[in-house]
């Protein structure tokens, strides 16, 4: 399925694809942005050090509080966040050196998340239930490595 524009209302389609999938080592004790904390005993996903940081994945100016409007109701999505260490942390900055998608195992599945019906019958957004779904990748532009992150 593919989002209009009307749909993503000013978000780019890559950022709209990784909002409400699962945390990795952090979480939010509230619906909000500003909650979020590192999991206890939380290593960085990325090079397995101790995490000191909880990375919204999304940026938070580019995706606070975005809206997922499909046939079955409105849903208020927010970024996944991730437990890093500063260094990679400074890695996801920018650019600069990671990239991260979320890549579905079936259309099947894709189709059922934009038209609304995991979030109202399956699970609820950044529930580890949608590790069996999809999972993220992780680019590394330096060496140009690509791994799974959190796929089961």
């Amino acid at each position: 399925m593919i989002l209009t524009t009307k749909q993503l209302r000013g978000l780019d389609s890559r950022n709209a694809e990784l909002l409400g999938k699962p945390s990795l080592g952090a979480h939010y004790e509230r619906e909000d942005y500003t909650s979020h904390k590192l999991d206890e005993g939380a290593q960085c996903v990325v090079c397995g050090r101790p995490a000191t940081d909880a990375h919204h994945v999304v940026h938070r100016k580019t995706a606070r509080g975005w809206t997922l409007n499909t046939p079955l109701g409105k849903f208020v999505l927010l970024s996944p966040l991730f437990a890093l260490c500063r260094e990679c942390h400074d890695g996801f900055h920018g650019g600069a050196r990671f990239k991260i998608e979320w890549e579905w195992k079936s259309e099947a599945y894709m189709d059922e998340w934009w038209q609304g019906h995991t979030l109202a019958h399956v699970c609820n957004q950044g529930s580890n239930f949608l590790l069996q779904e999809g999972e993220y990748l992780l680019t590394d532009k330096k060496t140009g490595e690509v791994r799974k992150l959190g796929g089961r």
